[in-house]
């Protein structure tokens, strides 16, 4: 089961948010490209989330997150 697409959008922007003030803050700890790769970081753990829940309740088994 996936989490609601306006609590995803939330997600994504409050972390581009975050990262923009802290490459204000230390331009050199947050390189250009860490939006991106952590985008694909989140959406890579969602689908894996979602794909072990689906898993799971074929097994007839739950998973807690």
């Amino acid at each position: 089961m996936h989490p609601p697409a306006d609590s995803i959008a939330t997600v994504v922007f409050a972390l581009f948010q975050g990262l923009v003030k802290q490459r204000r803050i230390d331009p050199d700890a947050v390189p250009e490209e860490l939006f991106e790769t952590a985008l694909t970081w989140l959406f890579t753990g969602l689908a894996g989330a979602g794909e072990s829940a689906a898993t799971a309740t074929d097994a007839g088994t739950t998973t807690e997150t």
